[in-house]
């Protein structure tokens, strides 16, 4: 009799242990899948910050163009708008 509870509870306690590998299996198999996709929204978040630093440059350039043409068509008006009015004078 007290062989036969020893023999249930060894083979309770196998049946334990298999359930707890095949649960630590599982779960090594999920944490491993989520270290890949952590990994996947890091290089996402790098590109997304290389894309913005990007941006950013390229407005500040667009900024700096959008002056210089800004002055420059000042610049041209100006010259035109003295150009005829020196013409007016010296055709009277």
């Amino acid at each position: 009799v007290e062989l036969t509870n020893l023999l249930d509870a060894v083979q309770e306690t196998e049946t334990k242990m298999i359930e707890m590998s095949a649960l630590n299996h599982l779960m090594s198999t999920h944490v491993l899948q989520q270290a890949q996709q952590i990994q996947y929204l890091y290089d996402q978040a790098v590109e997304a910050t290389n894309n913005v630093e990007r941006g950013n440059k390229e407005l500040s350039q667009a900024i700096q163009r959008n002056s210089s043409s800004r002055t420059f068509l000042l610049l041209f008006f100006f010259v035109l708008t003295f150009s005829v009015l020196f013409l007016d004078w010296y055709s009277k």
